[in-house]
Order: structure tokens, then C-alpha cells, then sequence
């Protein structure tokens, strides 16, 4: 048994335990994970990048605590609604390695429906050394046209 399993079978006997099942339906479990993830969210709300680290410093079991808390609830829906969440993060994780190529991807924030442009368009200006965005576009827009 995997350790996720093992600790979605532990997540469901807290909750049968307390009879909780009762108040667990799925849009009641969505909103209990998104306020959950907004606690998480709240711990680094408006702090800078040194705050950050100083909070995880001193903070670190508030912080894991609504990290438990949060995947508690996503364990107890993705039970409920019958999604294996070993199989389909794999899948998931399968599918997200061809939205984001790594020659393309690496390094990048571009989202996957604009991360063909951005890569063409960046050795575009590689190869032409011109780092000029008209002309790389013009030139995005032949090969476009060519692969159509």
C-alpha cells in the first residue's frame, strides 16, 4: 500500500470517527479546501521575500499544519468522488510534460497555449542575433504558415 493510501485510509477513520461524513459532499469539501488553502495563502500574505523565509523559520508548524489540513480535504474528496489520486497525478503529470517540452519550458513562466510563440519567437531572435520582436514575428508567422 502506498504512502498516500495509507494516509487517505487514516483521513477517512478521523472522519468516521467523528461521523463527519455527513457534512462531507463535494461542494462542501471544494469550499472547506479552498478556505483551507487560503489559510495556507494568509501565512505569506504582503511579506517580502525575507519575511517569507523569516516566517518559515519561526513559523513552520503553523504552516505545515494548514498543509495537513488542506491535503486532509483533498484526500477525503478525491475518496468520496472516487478519483485514485496516485494513477491520475501521474497521468496528469504524463500530460503536463507535453504542454511544457523541457527545451521549451525550462526556465520559463510562459503558460503552455503561448509557450510555442514565446519559444519560436526567443530562437527566432537567437538565431538572428537582431532581438528585433517585428521581425520575429513576421518570421513566426512564415513558419506558421508553413507547418499549416
Amino acid at each position: 500500500m502506498s504512502d498516500l493510501k495509507k494516509l487517505q485510509e487514516l483521513a477517512l477513520k478521523f472522519r468516521d470517527d467523528r461521523d463527519w461524513k455527513q457534512f462531507h459532499n463535494p461542494k462542501d469539501l471544494t469550499i472547506a479546501l479552498v478556505s483551507e488553502a487560503v489559510e495556507l495563502m494568509d501565512e505569506f500574505k504582503w511579506m517580502s521575500e525575507d519575511e517569507v523565509k523569516d516566517h518559515l523559520r519561526d513559523n513552520k508548524q503553523s504552516v505545515a499544519d494548514e498543509v495537513s489540513d488542506v491535503l486532509y480535504l483533498l484526500l477525503a474528496f478525491a475518496h468520496d468522488i472516487d478519483i485514485d489520486i496516485t494513477k491520475e497525478f501521474e497521468r496528469k503529470i504524463a500530460q503536463n510534460e507535453k504542454k511544457y517540452p523541457i527545451h521549451k519550458s525550462k526556465g520559463s513562466h510562459t503558460k503552455y497555449d503561448k509557450l510555442a510563440w514565446s519559444y519560436l519567437c526567443t530562437e527566432q531572435k537567437r538565431q538572428n542575433a537582431l532581438g528585433q520582436d517585428q521581425h520575429c514575428q513576421r518570421s513566426i508567422r512564415r513558419k506558421i504558415k508553413l507547418l499549416k
